[in-house]
Parts: structure tokens; C-alpha cells; sequence
């Protein structure tokens, strides 16, 4: 997915939230300000918006001298995924099919995003909210079905993770399907609150499927820069599965079947599926042929 105007101005406002989140002094935050606005008006349009928000965020970090300025928003999220993981294992053991309420419960954790929501816009509440209501979210677009299939089908399943926090709901999703068929995919370094392999740690995944990351610091599975066996297994596995709104916007052109699962977070990705924001999506996408 190429980068759409709004995705600029969209783009400025996550960088001043990270910036003023980091430091209260006005001197460094108009240098970093100015510096990454700099950035941004050299940028070609033609690249996905994810992959300008990974030069922003590491200008800014490169400014601040901060290595994760999302630190104690990863152990938030953490601690809210930690939290409600036997809830989750509840409703999917009363549910009459456990793997689509696992998947629509995995999807309701990608509400768990402060690359996308300002830092008040996460809470507790919204997430349990989002979870009470997952089996009844509105979703113009719902594969499921087709991915119940394929997961059946597949020898190879390659998953690529979005967010920490988040992955406790992926965990539920994973543990209804054949554990020895997984690779989970994570970044190489911080980013955002994505996640990274010390919160698959956390999270309990490396105790049950394999897990690598991507040798990258991007906020979304960028495949130009991740290291060639990731790019190698991408394309090879017989099943890809994304998670999050960042990764339908690195992958969504990628000449190759992926099932992306996310909550739409805004008007161009909700424009780019055809759905409205605010949307659970379970979408058979990728440039393949039907």
C-alpha cells in the first residue's frame, strides 16, 4: 500500500506524541520536530506508510537518545494481555468453534496499538470492551471461513506478529492450531510497541512454536530489509497470516496469498479495503490471483 497524503499529517502527530512522551524540554523538542519534518519532505509517496514511520521514529530516537521510547507502554500492554489471556481461553473453550473465536479474538487484540492511538486513547476498559463484544463486531470483510481451510490444509504456517500485549490473544489463536506447522515472526528491534522476541518470552510463544524475528526495526514485516531467511520462509510457507494494520500496509501488494488480520484504525486503510474504520478484517488478500 502506497502512502496517502492524510498518512503524513497522520504521520507528524505520532512523531510530536513520542517526542513530548520522551522529554518536556522545548529546545529538543522543536529540534526533533523540525529534523524529522525534514525527513518526511524527502520521502517518496510510493513507499508504504509504515516504512516512513520507521525513518521518523528512528530519527526521533537518534535525537532523544533513547533506544526504546516505548518502554513503559510495552510493559502496559503486557500487563493488560497477561491479564485477560484466561478470559480469552474461557470464551474459546465455551465457544461452539473454538478456531473462529480464537480468530476474532486474536483480532480484537490488535487494539492494543500506541503507534496508532494516542497514549490515553489505550486503556483496560476499551480493550475488555473490545473483547465483550468480539464475536458481534461489525466486519464488511470476513474470510474466516477460507482461513479455517487453509489452516487445515497448510504444512507450513508462517504468522507474522504485530504488537506486544496483543500477542497473549495471538497465543490463543495459535494454540488452537498444530504447533509443530508454526513459525511466528517478530521484529529485531524496537519499535513502536511492537513486538519483539523478549515479549514472545513473556508471552509464553517460545515455549510452544518456533519463533524468529526479522533482523529488522521496522513496524511491520518491511521484506526488503528483513534478513533473507525470513524472506526465503515468507514466500515458501504454504500459509501466511498477518496481524495488525501496519503489516496490511507492508504487505498488501506482495505478490503472494496472505490473510491479514486487524481492527482498522483509519480512513485510507479503511478506503484501501473498502470497509469502514472501526472494523474488525478477516481479509484473503495479497496480490494473488482468485
Amino acid at each position: 500500500m502506497r502512502t496517502h497524503v492524510d498518512c503524513i499529517a497522520c504521520k507528524v502527530r505520532q512523531a510530536a506524541d513520542v517526542i513530548k512522551n520522551v522529554t518536556d524540554n522545548p529546545i529538543i523538542q522543536e529540534k526533533a520536530l523540525k529534523t524529522m519534518l525534514d525527513i518526511i519532505s524527502g520521502l517518496s509517496f510510493e513507499r508504504s506508510p509504515v516504512a516512513i514511520r520507521r525513518d521518523v521514529e528512528n530519527v526521533v530516537k537518534d535525537i532523544l537518545k533513547v533506544e526504546d521510547p516505548y518502554l513503559k507502554h510495552k510493559e502496559f500492554s503486557n500487563r493488560i494481555g497477561k491479564l485477560l489471556y484466561p478470559e480469552l481461553k474461557k470464551i474459546v473453550a465455551g465457544s461452539d468453534n473454538p478456531l473462529k473465536a480464537a480468530i476474532k479474538l486474536a483480532v480484537t487484540g490488535n487494539i492494543i496499538d500506541f503507534g496508532m492511538f494516542r497514549y490515553d486513547e489505550v486503556t483496560e476498559d476499551k480493550v475488555r470492551k473490545t473483547v465483550e463484544t468480539a464475536m458481534d463486531l461489525p466486519s464488511t470483510v470476513d474470510d474466516s471461513d477460507k482461513l479455517i481451510e487453509r489452516i487445515r490444509e497448510a504444512e507450513n504456517i508462517w504468522f507474522i506478529a504485530d504488537n506486544c500485549g496483543e500477542l497473549f490473544f495471538d497465543r490463543v489463536l495459535l494454540e488452537e492450531m498444530p504447533a509443530e506447522k508454526i513459525t511466528v515472526v517478530v521484529r529485531g528491534n524496537p519499535i513502536l510497541n511492537d513486538a519483539t522476541m523478549e515479549d514472545a518470552e513473556y508471552t509464553g510463544l517460545t515455549d510452544i512454536v518456533r519463533v524468529i524475528d526479522d533482523g529488522y526495526d521496522a513496524p511491520a514485516l518491511i521484506l526488503e530489509g528483513c534478513t533473507p531467511e525470513v524472506r526465503e520462509g515468507f514466500f515458501e510457507a504454504d500459509l501466511v497470516i498477518a496481524k495488525g494494520q501496519g503489516n496490511y500496509e507492508a504487505l498488501s501488494l506482495v505478490e503472494r496469498e496472505i490473510f491479514f488480520l486487524l481492527m482498522v484504525k483509519c480512513h485510507v486503510v479503511a478506503d484501501d479495503i473498502g470497509c469502514n474504520e472501526g472494523e474488525m478484517i478477516i481479509k484473503r488478500g495479497g496480490l494473488i490471483k482468485r
